[in-house]
C-alpha cells in the first residue's frame, strides 16, 4: 500500500528505529505535501520522485540536505527550496515548472552544482540552458550535461527574473 501522506507518526517511526537518518527514500508513493520533516535534521538526502508532490515548501526545514530529487512529481513553484542551504544536487525533472522566474529560488543555494529541469515546460524555452546557466553561475551540471559548454554570451537581460 502506497503512502499518501509523510505524517508525524511516520516520521517518529522512523526515528525510533534509526537514531540518525541521513538518507531516506520515499519515492513511488502517493505522496502531495512534503510536511512533518523538522524531526530528520541530520537528513542529507531524500528521494521523493515518482509522487504527487505539488509544492516544495516542506523541505525547507531539511537544512543539511545536500541531495534531493524530486523528479516526477507535480511541481510548479520552487518557493522554499531557498531554505536548503546545502543543497548540492536538485532533480526536478518531469514536472510542470514553467517560470523562468521560480529559477529566483535557486540563487539562494549557493552549493548547488547539478540540476536536472528537463521534462518541464521551462526547459523547452529558446535559449533555456544559457539563461539557466547565467542565472546560477556556480552550476556545474545542467540535465547531465556541463554547463561549460554553455555560450557566455547571456546576458543579464536575458536572465530569468
Amino acid at each position: 500500500m502506497p503512502i499518501t501522506r509523510i505524517s508525524a507518526e511516520l516520521i517518529g517511526e522512523i526515528t525510533g528505529a534509526v537514531r540518525s537518518l541521513s538518507t531516506l527514500n520515499l519515492s513511488r508513493n502517493e505522496i502531495a505535501v512534503i510536511e512533518n520533516l523538522e524531526g530528520l535534521a541530520s537528513l542529507t538526502r531524500l528521494d521523493l520522485s515518482h509522487n504527487i508532490v505539488h509544492t516544495v515548501d516542506g523541505a525547507g526545514a531539511l537544512r543539511e540536505l545536500t541531495h534531493l530529487d524530486l523528479s516526477s512529481n507535480r511541481i510548479c513553484s520552487l518557493e522554499g527550496l531557498e531554505r536548503c542551504c546545502s543543497l548540492e544536487v536538485l532533480d526536478l525533472a518531469d514536472n510542470l515548472v514553467e517560470s523562468p522566474r521560480e529559477l529566483q529560488a535557486l540563487h539562494y543555494l549557493p552549493r548547488l552544482r547539478t540540476l536536472t529541469l528537463r521534462g518541464n515546460p521551462l526547459a523547452r524555452a529558446a535559449g533555456y540552458r544559457e539563461q539557466v546557466a547565467c542565472h546560477l553561475p556556480s552550476l556545474l551540471t545542467l540535465d547531465g550535461l556541463p554547463t561549460t559548454t554553455l555560450s557566455p554570451e547571456a546576458t543579464p537581460a536575458d536572465a530569468p527574473g
